[in-house]
């Protein structure tokens, strides 16, 4: 399979989906509104994730912290951690000691 690439975020997920050999059933974008801790934005994004139940496994490709951690509050919030495997990209900010301390009891295997 191939694809066309383009800056989008979708293309990228795509083309590490497909170098990782990583199944992908749904792509999300997480809306702007949402990063503002808008709890109607969120209620949107989980509902497209209910709608594949099946789905296990969340890939987050951010290094944007404030995204990021705005995610997790939210699965914290919803009680869905544990719910889901996280993946982050290799961005992400778990060398940040105030990001690691924040979410070190909910993200299990997550270092510094």
């Amino acid at each position: 399979m191939s694809c066309k690439l383009d800056n989008s975020s979708e293309s990228v997920f795509i083309y590490f989906s497909l170098q990782r050999k990583i199944c992908i059933t749904n792509f999300l974008q997480i809306p702007p509104e949402a990063q503002l801790q808008d709890d109607f934005a969120w209620d949107g994004v989980f509902n497209q994730l209910n709608i594949r139940s099946e789905a296990k496994v969340l890939v987050i490709i951010s290094d944007n912290t404030p995204e990021i951690s705005a995610v997790l509050d939210q699965m914290i919030k919803r009680n869905l951690i544990g719910s889901y495997y996280l993946m982050f990209s290799d961005g992400w900010p778990a060398t940040d000691a105030a990001f690691y301390n924040r979410y070190q009891d909910y993200i299990k295997g997550m270092t510094l």
